[in-house]
């Protein structure tokens, strides 16, 4: 039997005040906090203490914050949407969850919850994915070097 969840809202937003209210009906003051921004300086520690990390926007880039979650070893559980489609194949190094479905982001938040050794082989996996594609470095290196290849392609032309 997994231990009570307790969940930590950060940041803030248009819903912020429903979700309080929904906290203080549901009577869940004890499992739910409200944490505000954290610092990015404290972020990581903030992902490390997280088992699973939850994010339904609607549409997004590549979200940096989910890539700070999975090298921090937080099982990702995030809305289906093309960018989040490139970091997480579903069942495997974490949930894809369609926004319009609170159901079942309940049933995989529960699922992944309850289930340690995913978890576990999840960050694994994520840690090393991370280390390969999501290396700032290498990737600036990357775009640093494909303009130089435009440049020296385009010079003259208008």
């Amino acid at each position: 039997q997994a231990s009570p969840v307790t969940i930590h809202l950060a940041g803030g937003g248009e819903q912020s005040a429903f979700l309080r209210r929904k906290a203080i009906e549901l009577e869940l003051g004890k499992q739910v906090s409200f944490v505000g921004h954290i610092e990015h300086s404290k972020m990581p520690d903030a992902l490390r203490s997280a088992s699973v990390y939850v994010s339904m926007s609607l549409s997004d880039g590549a979200s940096i914050s989910l890539l700070e979650a999975m090298a921090c070893g937080a099982f990702p559980v995030v809305s289906d949407i093309p960018a989040n489609r490139e970091w997480v194949t579903d069942g495997v190094n974490g949930y894809l969850v369609s926004p319009n479905s609170p159901e079942k982001l309940a049933d995989r938040i529960n699922d992944a919850w309850n289930h340690l050794e995913l978890r576990e082989a999840a960050a694994k996996h994520n840690w090393s994915m991370i280390r390969e594609k999501g290396d700032y470095r290498k990737n600036m290196a990357i775009i640093e070097s494909a303009f130089m290849r435009l440049a020296t392609h385009t010079t003259g032309r208008r």
